[in-house]
């Protein structure tokens, strides 16, 4: 930011619309006229004068016109306040030089060096985007390289790619403002680290950074195989109730066929599809729902193919008669929604709830919930946190959050906890802009500064201009008195939300007397923007995401959420006392927002598939810290211990083993201070190790899916936008104006030469 003080020559009058050089010209050529006007004057009058009192007659005449027309020329400073031009921060580009991407083809060209030859046409855009480039090398390890040449250089390659864990390695190791991530990689992780996509993620979205990939492609394809990549389902949910069962699945064929997809529950067929795939690689995502009945255990059985090409998951789903969500309400400031909260959550016996009250409040801060401990504050670690389904910071102040606490509530989100972030006001808002709070936000604050008396004079217009009679300026009394009696409150706005968004599907959850009544709230907190990941769920207008009143945002594996309104206890007020709108807007919304209820112990991590002696690891999350792990061949019977490692900062047990006999095992581990357990199956086969470009194509949905959530994008076809639309130029903050010849001394000095004309006019009898 500089500082520039110039003046400028802003003609008035008949010459404002002239050129520049135009005006110049005709007041040049005026004030030549009047100096030859004065010397005539001067020189013809009625009596005789010397040349001695000639001259000073006619300099102060010439200078008497200088001034006038140096004021017809309105000389103006200018002093601007401008921000220098800089680039979007420093760039990090992951060259990804594993066997995969620098085995050649057929043609003798490998992945990297498609990629590589992307980046060269861009590599110029990105440098004038952005202040640095700081270039890594990905194999089995990351590690920071000189220049793109040294990058690129595949002496580093190894026989794996540790894809997943390279995002916290380079935000870790890059130095400056990291403003965005380019990987030029195909996307596999052969490495068996339990890291996957959730934890990139995090990793990106710590640190706001957009993920770009420039994918490698050439001619070589993976052996023909069938491979299940993903299951997602829940492990525990509650009886007459549904859920939705997804798998990504990978087919490797020499050619086109069609195979079919069979999907169990119980041993009972649920859904069977044939599949016609193509020559080549074969991406698929396939979801069914599974409606269950009754409390219990329920085996979920994923078949794809048939024959030697034929892969299966197994699965386990918990069925429980009810799960309570747990909530946890911070609360900064006093306020009267709080009030019709708490009463909507305390008479549904699905929610316990634990409030803790902020040091703004004053008062003492108490837990409700009968069996859970007096909380003083919030906790400044994560495992403080782990207990709760959601946790609702309602009008927080920054000043009583210290930054502990505000990374324990980023880390309890990105471990797959949910946070709603309430509050109504602009001004406490703007508190928390830059703040780890705000890093998991779906929206960026609004960090501009207003001071206390603008924000008063603000608020004492808007309420002027809604009293009736304000129009009315001659008798102010007569006004005060109208003012006084008229006055009234602006009307109450609809919360609405934004057709095919979640928050719409959830009032289509509600009863069917309640899915046209929405909430109405009084004020609201104005927001910059959305970020890329973020979903607006409600807001003023279609097109304005100033006015942005309810967003979501997958953050990790957790949730985020804004409500920038108040808590509609107007709108509570306004209804009937009996009427159960407020209530059921609360219990339905809490329970869309809160996590799946699961804080018994669960396996959270594991594979689907292992070869013998290769090492695999397992997550196990919740329960106690007493967890016995046990593995069984289901063929054999066998049975064996493992032992399960002490739980890390974020409540996480490791366990990491191999095993030296092909099969299909069986994983259950068990709390044993409550007899809780899960388990999980997989397989392990005989297979020698193969070159990872043999077995593995590129991986474009995993592409596609860390660049949705990240807010980045697949290059293929140029650049992102934002690289070629930044401008050299400087923008202009503050402008001040100034005119220069309205100022008292040359308004004195122009009178005085004119007096002075006078006098001397006098004195020589001319007048």
């Amino acid at each position: 930011m500089k500082n520039v003080e110039v003046t400028e020559w802003a003609f008035g009058g008949w010459l404002r619309g002239l050129d520049h050089t135009a005006a110049v010209g005709i007041l040049v050529g005026l004030f030549a006229v009047s100096i030859v006007c004065a010397c005539f004057s001067y020189w013809s009058t009625l009596r005789p004068l010397s040349i001695s009192r000639r001259i000073p007659l006619v300099g102060l005449r010439s200078l008497l016109f200088f001034l006038l027309f140096l004021c017809l020329a309105n000389p103006t400073r200018v002093e601007r306040q401008l921000l220098e031009p800089s680039g979007l921060g420093t760039l990090a580009v992951v060259v990804d030089v594993s066997d995969s991407m620098t085995m050649p083809d057929n043609r003798k060209s490998s992945r990297l060096d498609h990629a590589s030859s992307l980046w060269k046409q861009w590599r110029g855009q990105a440098e004038s985007a952005f202040e640095n480039i700081h270039y890594f090398q990905l194999a089995k390890n990351t590690r920071p390289v000189d220049s793109f040449e040294a990058a690129i250089d595949a002496s580093f390659s190894t026989g794996q790619t540790g894809f997943y864990q390279s995002a916290q390695l380079v935000t870790n190791a890059a130095a400056g403002d990291l403003a965005g991530l380019v990987y030029m990689t195909d996307a596999l992780d052969t490495s068996g680290s339990s890291v996957g996509v959730d934890q990139m993620v995090a990793a990106a979205q710590e640190r706001q950074l957009p993920v770009y990939f420039i994918p490698g492609v050439n001619r070589l394809k993976g052996a023909d195989r069938v491979d299940i990549e993903k299951v997602k389902l829940p492990t525990r949910i509650v009886q007459r109730s549904s859920f939705e069962f997804e798998a990504v699945y990978r087919i490797s064929s020499d050619r086109a066929r069609s195979l079919p997809i069979r999907l169990f529950q119980n041993g009972k067929l649920v859904d069977e599809q044939q599949v016609d795939i193509r020559a080549g690689d074969n991406v698929r995502r396939w979801g069914v729902p599974i409606q269950v009945e009754d409390a219990g255990s329920y085996e979920i059985r994923l078949e794809v193919g048939a024959g030697d090409y034929y892969a299966q998951s197994v699965s386990e789903v918990q069925v429980y008669e009810s799960l309570p969500k747990k909530v946890l309400i911070y609360l900064g400031a006093l306020d009267w929604g709080y009030r019709y909260l708490a009463d909507a959550l305390h008479e549904d016996p699905r929610f316990e709830m634990d409030t803790i009250f902020g040091p703004s409040t004053g008062l003492r801060r108490v837990a409700f919930a009968s069996d859970a401990p007096v909380l003083n504050d919030l906790p400044s670690a994560v495992s403080g946190l782990n207990d709760y389904d959601i946790v609702i910071l309602l009008q927080p102040y920054i000043a009583d959050i210290s930054a502990a606490q505000q990374q324990a509530l980023a880390a309890y989100a990105r471990d797959g906890g949910a946070v709603l972030f309430a509050i109504s006001n602009t001004e406490g808002s703007r508190q928390f802009a830059g703040t780890a709070i705000e890093r998991m936000l779906p929206v960026v604050l609004d960090a501009s500064e207003e001071s206390a008396k603008d924000v008063a004079t603000r608020n004492f217009q808007a309420a002027m201009r809604r009293v009736r009679g304000g129009e009315n300026k001659t008798a102010e009394t007569k006004f005060a008195l109208a003012a006084s009696q008229k006055a009234v409150l602006r009307p109450l706005s609809r919360l609405d939300a934004i057709v095919g968004s979640e928050f719409s599907t959830m009032f289509a959850q509600l009863p069917v007397e309640l899915q046209s009544i929405a909430p109405e709230y009084f004020e609201s907190a104005r927001v910059e923007f959305a970020k890329a990941a973020a979903q607006v769920q409600s807001q003023v207008q279609a097109d304005d995401h100033s006015n942005i009143l309810f967003a979501t945002q997958t953050f990790g594996s957790g949730k985020s959420s804004i409500l920038t309104t108040d808590l509609f206890w107007r709108w509570h007020l306004s209804r009937p006392s009996d009427d159960p709108a407020s209530s059921i807007f609360w219990q339905q919304m809490i329970t869309w927002l809160a996590r799946s209820t699961d804080r018994a112990v669960r396996i959270t991590s594991a594979p689907i598939v292992g070869r013998v002696d290769e090492p695999l690891s397992f997550q196990i999350t919740g329960g106690s810290d007493a967890v016995w792990a046990t593995v069984q061949n289901r063929a054999e019977g066998t049975l064996r211990s493992l032992p399960v490692g002490a739980a890390n900062e974020h409540g996480v047990h490791v366990i990491e083993t191999d095993f030296a006999e092909a099969g299909d095992w069986i994983l259950r581990v068990e709390d044993t201070e409550t007899g809780a357990y899960a388990r999980t199956f997989f397989a392990i086969q005989d297979l020698a190790p193969v070159n990872e470009a043999v077995v593995r194509s590129v991986d474009f949905e995993t592409m596609k899916e860390l660049a949705l959530r990240t807010g980045g994008a697949v290059l293929q076809n140029g650049p992102p936008r934002e690289w070629s639309t930044r401008t050299n130029d400087e923008l202009l903050l503050d402008e001040s104006v100034s005119l220069r010849w309205h100022q008292q001394w040359l308004l004195l000095a122009i009178l005085l030469i004119y007096s002075t004309e006078l006098i001397l006019r006098r004195r020589a009898r001319l007048l």
